[in-house]
Order: structure tokens, then C-alpha cells, then sequence
């Protein structure tokens, strides 16, 4: 694409988001958005993780907590690096190992000035970091690359989660308490526990795991709460991944994970960042499970039920699925029922009200706005059906329930 283009859109990008645009061309650094970084190298130390991914649109964090994103040209041989961005809390001594890893040879100015760069480094929502990167791409290559598919896309370091929570220890005078904690469930193997959890659906096993694994919290600083949005986030991301290997439709993962990052945004205590989180994790396995429990070996009604699962907020009837997978209505409500056990039109029912339940406990959209959001014919319809489904009726588990 045009050179000035390019660069014009990186400025006003930039002051946008906050966040450094650096330009290469064939791996010349043409541009650099802040005058600290034009001489100042913080990628190459960290290119053998860049080198090792495939896609054109990514992001990457480092173990110092540094996030940078990327869009690699489809049309010629410019790359476009957007951050570093900062994930939690960088310490000094995590300054001092980024800036011994640079390859810049810097005066006492210099390393002064990226001291204070990094210490003042902006903290930007992961949201609208990913935001960030999905404008580029389009820009760019001229292709949509959406945030929630780039939630599955970005290489994190084995355990940054353990090492982002770990951080928060070294908050100068804020105090934080750790419950004790059994050796299965220790933070070096944390995230590994979490993801096979959901992968398989055990949610019993994960309900104990996370009632056991709890923090006290002291006071904590202005920073915590940006920094415990970004873990949780990327307890988001892990979580969606390992919900697709468990099976669960990629469509419904990537529009709970969009979900999921705007409500972890509008928190606004750890609190209840904490119960958002925890109410997430459960959610994803939980969805496993109910997935693995109607999958069958049967082609016709798995793509069915994916079919329900994706167009949860819109009509659906027999007539429609029936003319998806190629059989009369007939034959696919008598062989759904005989394979599931559950009547076709009940599951559909089933499949709208857990979508309903997850509105009523994290959002406050009025009945009305649900019922029409996952399209009941009105409202006094859709609260029957939820109180057939629930036992209650939706005022009541919102109520019971509301986040």
C-alpha cells in the first residue's frame, strides 16, 4: 500500500490508542510513532517468538510483561508493530531485564528515558489493544480480522497468568494474603489444571478446584484493577481455547469470548472482577459438558445442534434445521428425538434460555430486550418458557443470580 498512507494512519493511530506504531520494510525500521523508541530496539530480543508464528495478524507477550501486536503485508514485504503495550505491573527489576536484553547500544540519557518510558508505559484495555490490531489488519491486507478470533490467536508465555498474579506481591506497601493452597493446585501448573478441566467438562472437579483456590486481598493500588483485568482476560482466552478442543462450537466460543471481554471491562472493583471471572471459567466448562453430553456419533444431528448453537438469537424452527442438513422435518424430529432423547423443538427452547440466563445474570437488559435479543414472539411467551425450562421465572433468577 501507499508509504504515506501507511504512515499517516500509524500517527493518528497511535495518539488514538496510546500505544507505539513501528513500520519495517524489509526488516528496516522506516517509522517509529515515539520519539524514545526510533533508536531504541525492543523487538529483536523478542523476534524468536515472532519468528515462530504463521498468521498475518497476531500478538505476542513477553515474560517482562510487554504485549506487542502485529500485521505481517500480504502485498509486500512491510511489517506493522503496534505496542508494547503493558500487561499488570512491570517491576524494576523487570525494566532492568528488558532493557539488558535490548540490542541497542544506549547512552545514560537514553537508558534513563526508556526507564521512565517503561515505568509510564500505558496500560491499554485488551479489548481495545485487540481493537487496535483488528483496524490495522484491515488496513493493511485489506481482510477482517476479528478480536474475537484473535482472543484464540495470541502466544503467551507458558505461564504469564501465574507470573502477572505473582507480580502484584511486589506492590510496594500493598499487602496480599494467599490462602494456603494444596499441591495440586499450585499456580506452576495452574492454567494446565484449568484448561483440561473445561476441555473434558468436569465441572464438579473445577467447582472444587476454584472454591479451594482463593485469594485474600489487602489493600491494593490504582493499578490492580487494570492489571487483574488483563489476567482475567487472558484467563478468557485460555479458557475459549480450551472450550473448542472440548468440542465446543467455535462460533459460540468466539461470541462468548467477545461477551466475556466487555463485561470484564465494566467491572469496576476486584470483587466483582473476582465473581465475573470465576462465574466465566464455570460457564465455559460447563457448556463442555452440556456439548459432550448430546454430541453423538450421528452427522446429521451434531450439525443440527450446531446449527441451533449459532443462531441462538434468531428464529429457528424444524422447517429451517430440516433444510440445512437435507431431511424432511419429519424424519429429523423423530430421529433427533430418538437419538437425544429431547424433543426438537424443546431443545431449541433449552439452547435460547441458557443464552437468556447468561443476559440475566451479567447484563441489564430488560426482559422485553431479551425476549426480542433471541427472538420469542413476546415477552409473556418467553417468560413461560423460561419458567418451564428453569423452575423459576426470570425475574427471580435474575434475582438469585445477578452478577
Amino acid at each position: 500500500m501507499d508509504l504515506e498512507l501507511l504512515l499517516h494512519f500509524c500517527e493518528l493511530e497511535a495518539e488514538t490508542y496510546q500505544v507505539p506504531y513501528t513500520v519495517y520494510d524489509h526488516s528496516e525500521k522506516i517509522y517509529c510513532s515515539s520519539p524514545i523508541l526510533v533508536n531504541i530496539d525492543l523487538l529483536t530480543p523478542n523476534l524468536t517468538i515472532f519468528n515462530k508464528i504463521e498468521s498475518n495478524v497476531n500478538y505476542f507477550i513477553t515474560e517482562n510483561f510487554l504485549i506487542f501486536g502485529y500485521i505481517r503485508s500480504k502485498y509486500d514485504d512491510k511489517l506493522l508493530f503496534i505496542g508494547p503495550s503493558v500487561i499488570g505491573v512491570i517491576s524494576d527489576k523487570d525494566i532492568e531485564r528488558i532493557i539488558s536484553r535490548t540490542e541497542s547500544k544506549m547512552t545514560p540519557e537514553q537508558k534513563k528515558e526508556l526507564q521512565e518510558y517503561l515505568r509510564t508505559c500505558s496500560i491499554v484495555p485488551m479489548g481495545k489493544f485487540l481493537n487496535a490490531l483488528s483496524v490495522a489488519s484491515c488496513l493493511l491486507n485489506q481482510e477482517i480480522v476479528s478480536t474475537q478470533q484473535l482472543l484464540t490467536k495470541g502466544i503467551e508465555e507458558k505461564n504469564i497468568l501465574k507470573k502477572a498474579q505473582q507480580q502484584l506481591i511486589h506492590l510496594g506497601e500493598e499487602e496480599i494474603y494467599l490462602n494456603e493452597i494444596t499441591s495440586h493446585q499450585s499456580l506452576t501448573n495452574y492454567e494446565e489444571q484449568i484448561s483440561y478441566l473445561i476441555k473434558t467438562g468436569a465441572v464438579d472437579q473445577l467447582n472444587k478446584m476454584l472454591t479451594d483456590f482463593s485469594y485474600n486481598f489487602g489493600k491494593l493500588g490504582p493499578d490492580s484493577l487494570r492489571h487483574f483485568k488483563n489476567s482475567s482476560i487472558i484467563l478468557n482466552s485460555l479458557a475459549l481455547r480450551a472450550a473448542i478442543a472440548g468440542s465446543l462450537n467455535p462460533g459460540t466460543c468466539y461470541k462468548l469470548g467477545r461477551f466475556y471481554v466487555q463485561q470484564l471491562e465494566l467491572c469496576t472493583n476486584i470483587d466483582s472482577l473476582s465473581t465475573l471471572t470465576l462465574s466465566m471459567v464455570k460457564d465455559y466448562c460447563m457448556r463442555v459438558k452440556n456439548e459432550q453430553a448430546i454430541k453423538t456419533g450421528e452427522d446429521v444431528i451434531n450439525k443440527s445442534i450446531d446449527y441451533i448453537t449459532e443462531n441462538c438469537h434468531a428464529k429457528i424452527t424444524v422447517t429451517m434445521i430440516a433444510e440445512e442438513v437435507g431431511l424432511s422435518p419429519e424424519y429429523l424430529s423423530s430421529k433427533f428425538k430418538k437419538v437425544t432423547g429431547i424433543n426438537l423443538p424443546n431443545f431449541i427452547n433449552q439452547k435460547k434460555i441458557q443464552e437468556a440466563q447468561k443476559l440475566l445474570a451479567f447484563t441489564s437488559m430488560s426482559l422485553s430486550d431479551i425476549s426480542e435479543s433471541l427472538a420469542f414472539s413476546n415477552q409473556s411467551y418467553f417468560q413461560a418458557i423460561f419458567k418451564k425450562v428453569t423452575g423459576i421465572t426470570p425475574l427471580a433468577y435474575r434475582k438469585e443470580k445477578k452478577f
